[in-house]
């Protein structure tokens, strides 16, 4: 039974995260870390990074797909994975329709490959 809104498929994609905000704060730094994303769907992704981020924490990132999309996300979840490394569960934020289905038609495509 599929309970989730969205298809999720798993991806090995590196991006560069920027911290933007905690807790609806704003937060203004120009850090950034290397993260994985590790699965992807139309309504969020899972990062694999070395950080512990806590939930709330807003992230973004650029995703080069057919063309460059720049994403923010919410961090509704952190786990511990075996090697130590954290993995982030993510929900999009302040997405726009168009954008949303071009993840969609990408994660679409990844299932038939």
């Amino acid at each position: 039974l599929q309970r989730r809104k969205f298809v999720r498929v798993d991806t090995d994609i590196e991006v560069d995260c920027f911290l933007v905000g905690f807790q609806d704060r704003a937060i203004e730094s120009d850090k950034r870390f290397p993260a994985v994303i590790k699965n992807i769907s139309g309504g969020g992704v899972l990062l694999n990074t070395k950080l512990s981020i806590p939930k709330d924490t807003i992230l973004l990132f650029e995703l080069e797909l057919e063309e460059t999309l720049l994403l923010t996300v919410r961090v509704l979840r952190n786990e511990v994975d075996s090697d130590n490394s954290n993995n982030l569960g993510c929900e999009f934020i302040g997405i726009t329709d168009e954008k949303r289905q071009k993840i969609i038609k990408y994660v679409n495509k990844l299932q038939f490959i």
